[in-house]
């Protein structure tokens, strides 16, 4: 992996909330007992990275879903002074597991689903612990906690979505 530009000016206000939301999602994540993750990290684009999950370990991530001018957090702005309104931005915060390999080949067993749906479960907590600890620190004072989606089963994999709002506090 190449060393990023040194010249590269980022940015200062949504950034350092991803970096800090995603370490704190996947310290919780070790501590919380599920499976190892095989990637735990910041995702860019609009994808989640279900691709490289492996047999037996999950993958977690933090990305920008949306940003927008937001005067009114966190509606958008439409009064047409956008350009000077402050940015609201909505953040994924995903975890997703493989749930028991029997459930891909079998009809599911009681066992199996209640498994599945645990994990789930206690996916579901540690990410809303991450986003507290995080909303915690001076930064993620202006977090805003959302809706949680499940996700899966799909693709050998079951867990799920928190969405999280920022805004800039410049």
């Amino acid at each position: 992996m190449s060393e990023p530009t040194p010249d590269l000016v980022l940015d200062s206000t949504i950034w350092p909330v991803l970096v800090d939301l995603v370490g704190c999602l996947c310290s919780e994540l070790r501590k919380s007992g599920l499976p190892e993750t095989c990637f735990c990290g910041i995702m860019p684009g609009n994808q989640t990275p279900f691709d490289v999950a492996e047999e037996d370990k999950g993958v977690a991530w933090v990305r920008t879903a949306n940003i927008f001018p937001s005067s009114n957090f966190p509606a958008l702005d439409n009064s047409g002074r956008a350009c000077s309104a402050p940015l609201a931005v909505q953040i994924e915060v995903g975890a997703m597991f493989c749930y028991p390999a029997a459930m891909l080949t079998e009809p599911i067993s009681t066992s199996d689903a209640w498994d599945a749906a645990r994990m789930q479960h206690a996916a579901m907590a540690a990410m809303y612990r991450a986003i507290q600890c995080c909303a915690g620190s001076k930064r993620g004072s202006l977090l805003t906690i959302g809706q949680y989606l499940p996700q899966g089963p799909d693709g050998g994999l079951v867990g799920g979505t928190w969405q999280v709002w920022a805004r800039d506090w410049r």
